[in-house]
């Protein structure tokens, strides 16, 4: 285990901790970074990769999926049969 990875473990278990949080004070944007937080720390132990590394790979994953609302990405709904 590396340091990165000791890292992540910690970011996931503040975000966890945060969203715990925030839901106790009904605070839905603090629940959401703090989601975002378990994401990264998750992220960063399981590849133990550096803090920039991890911040280059969670961008390119938002850029590709921001548009995605609960159904077939985009990319995915031009290649899905039409329903009558």
């Amino acid at each position: 285990m590396n340091r990165d990875q000791i890292e992540g473990g910690w970011k996931r278990f503040c975000g966890d901790w945060l969203e715990r949080w925030s839901d106790l004070m009904d605070d839905e944007s603090g629940a959401i970074e703090a989601r975002d937080l378990q994401l990264a720390g998750n992220i960063q132990m399981r590849q133990g990769c550096s803090e920039e590394n991890l911040a280059r790979t969670l961008r390119e994953f938002m850029d590709r999926n921001r548009r995605w609302e609960g159904g077939a990405s985009p990319q995915h709904a031009r290649h899905s049969p039409e329903l009558p």
